[in-house]
């Protein structure tokens, strides 16, 4: 009853977003001309595409952009979803608008684990987007190590055994594991140095991240040995950027969309398990937080895209990537897009966690990927193979990480015979 509650709401919700973008668009470009002269340059709110957000008329410079600003400013650099609404209004949304009715009776109709629709289970997972918030009773610490003192006092007497925690290709152990959720409760100032730590919401999030791997993956295989097939069929990679935060490369157009569908579903989960603990493992991303950079591809169709993964498969991942895994996702970069991605935007935006909008940037499709992301986080950083980038990392993490555990059966292979 409450799906379906919510199911009709959505529906409005979905006529109003386009509604409003579509006003949005015009008060956009309008103030955009008298402001730069020129349409496509435009510096946009933190606010994102939330669907009443527009551009002040004021905003000469960038402001709230989410990243420390140079002194020159980045006023025909920087983005947010809004952009999006701008970069291509030369090109008609009539086939896009169909195609997101379309994507979205689908994930209404379809039911996932738990009887609920993929709409209400991805609601309510946009929902987690920010973390949970601070509870009456929590426990806050100006430090780190005081915080990790008492995570420790607050989860004594927990019976865990972490059985389904790829630790070993890692070389991981359960005390990172427990400094990951602590780094994760952190708050931070301005200026991007954590002010306090709340290990009570750690705990939470810990007790979230084991329910959720005892009841998924249980009987998974999750050994890296066993990933190199999914993992060429995906072409994901891991680098690091130049303030140190760790940064995951996904790039749709060089993927063969259809061979994917033909994977397993369960073998693309274990990929994304096992990748997400790399992750959550690694003293960058606990540090400094997550970067994602996603390549979309100007001609990926919408329903191609939604389709590569199973529904299930993908309200899992959705659920494990933003409601339960202690990483901080610090910037979402979208480049080269497709027409109908500033629709998804507005549809999707509404749900998401204040802090999540403004972290996501859709770069416009006249910026020169090249010369933003180098601005953004270091050429030298550039892993080779992605989209409209040079890159010069050959081997990322996740290669680096395969060969090693190539190795390892070698010689385990070796003693063995």
């Amino acid at each position: 009853m409450l799906d379906q509650k919510n199911e009709i709401e959505m529906s409005k919700d979905l006529n109003h977003a386009k509604a409003s973008t579509t006003k949005s668009q015009r008060s956009i470009t309008k103030a955009n001309r008298q402001v730069f002269g020129r349409p496509h340059l435009y510096v946009v709110q933190r606010s994102t595409i939330a669907p009443k957000g527009i551009l002040s008329k004021s905003n000469t410079e960038p402001k709230q952009l989410g990243f420390e600003e140079s002194k020159e400013g980045r006023s025909t650099m920087a983005s947010s979803l809004e952009d999006k609404a701008l970069s291509d209004t030369d090109v008609s949304s009539q086939g896009s608008d169909a195609e997101v009715g379309n994507m979205k009776k689908m994930l209404m109709d379809t039911k996932v684990e738990g009887g609920k629709s993929a709409w209400a289970t991805t609601l309510e997972t946009l929902g987690m987007s920010d973390g949970g918030k601070k509870k009456k009773g929590d426990i806050l610490c100006d430090s780190f190590a005081e915080a990790m003192k008492v995570f420790y006092e607050l989860i004594q007497g927990k019976d865990w055994d972490f059985a389904t925690t790829p630790f070993d290709d890692f070389n991981a152990t359960k005390e990172q594991l427990f400094q990951a959720f602590v780094h994760w409760s952190r708050k931070s100032s301005d200026d991007g140095e954590a002010s306090s730590y709340n290990p009570s919401k750690a705990l939470r999030r810990l007790e979230a991240y084991v329910e959720w791997m005892n009841k998924n993956c249980k009987d998974m295989n999750l050994q890296g040995s066993t990933m190199k097939e999914a993992a060429d069929n995906w072409k994901m990679k891991i680098t690091h950027d130049k303030k140190g935060r760790l940064v995951w490369w996904i790039d749709i157009p060089s993927l063969d969309l259809k061979s994917l569908k033909q994977v397993p579903p369960e073998d693309t989960l274990r990929l994304f398990v096992w990748m997400s603990h790399m992750i959550v493992f690694d003293k960058g991303a606990q540090e400094h937080g997550l970067v994602l950079v996603e390549a979309m591809g100007k001609h990926t169709g919408l329903m191609e895209t939604m389709t590569t993964v199973s529904m299930d498969v993908g309200t899992k991942l959705d659920r494990l990537t933003i409601g339960i895994l202690p990483i901080k996702m610090e910037a979402c970069f979208v480049y080269n897009n497709p027409t109908w991605l500033r629709v998804i935007m507005a549809l999707m935006s509404p749900f998401m966690g204040a802090k999540m909008r403004k972290r996501i940037f859709v770069v416009p499709n006249k910026t020169e990927p090249q010369a933003y992301f180098e601005e953004e986080l270091g050429k030298e950083n550039f892993p080779t193979g992605i989209s409209q980038l040079e890159g010069s990392v050959e081997k990322d993490m996740v290669a680096q990480t395969l060969e090693r555990l190539a190795g390892k059966d070698v010689i385990t292979d070796e003693i063995e015979t």
